[in-house]
């Protein structure tokens, strides 16, 4: 019988070596055996949890200008570690109250877009799940994190020239405003 594994040994010809041999090709035939995909670790993308909210007010929708970049956002961020038990609707009060003020009212609907945003800071990706979210009511007062807000009509609105974060975020905005179109 041949056997011929790569690695420490070469190619051996097990039916005239002495019985010791075996014991010599034990770490390779282990790590053979470990490297099958059943056995092997993955290592699997760490990412911070965020929300945004969309929010339509008639058919209009709300979009934020960040002071520090100038990109296009909508409200909301990274969850907190003692909110991730929360229900994910729940979510949004902390982030909501703090970006546009705790006088804002809406009723959460149910996930529109998702994309990913690297954060140069944090050093980490987010992974940005926004909720389409019906405005009720409320002064909208603006934290220090944006410096500009607007409805705007999705249909008429011109994402060509707006700064985004990123490619897939342009992407991800453009689709969901071809969908209300």
């Amino acid at each position: 019988m041949e056997f011929s594994p790569s690695g420490f040994f070469g190619r051996m010809n097990w039916s005239k070596r002495a019985p010791f041999s075996f014991a010599l090709s034990l770490p390779h035939i282990l790590l053979k055996i470990l490297m099958k995909p059943q056995y092997m670790k993955k290592v699997y993308a760490d990412f911070i949890a965020s929300f945004k909210l969309i929010l339509r007010k008639n058919n209009k929708i709300l979009i934020l200008i960040e002071s520090a970049t100038g990109f296009l956002d909508f409200p909301g961020g990274r969850i907190e570690k003692k909110e991730i038990t929360l229900p994910i609707k729940d979510l949004f009060g902390r982030e909501i109250n703090e970006e546009l003020g705790k006088d804002v009212k809406y009723k959460t609907l149910g996930p529109a877009i998702q994309y990913r945003r690297y954060n140069k800071f944090t050093k980490k990706y987010s992974l940005i799940t926004a909720y389409e979210a019906k405005y009720l009511s409320g002064k909208i007062k603006l934290s220090s994190e944006h410096n500009k807000y607007k409805w705007v009509d999705p249909k008429k609105y011109n994402l060509k020239n707006k700064k985004i974060n990123n490619n897939e975020e342009r992407l991800a905005f453009e689709e969901y405003f071809r969908r209300l179109k």
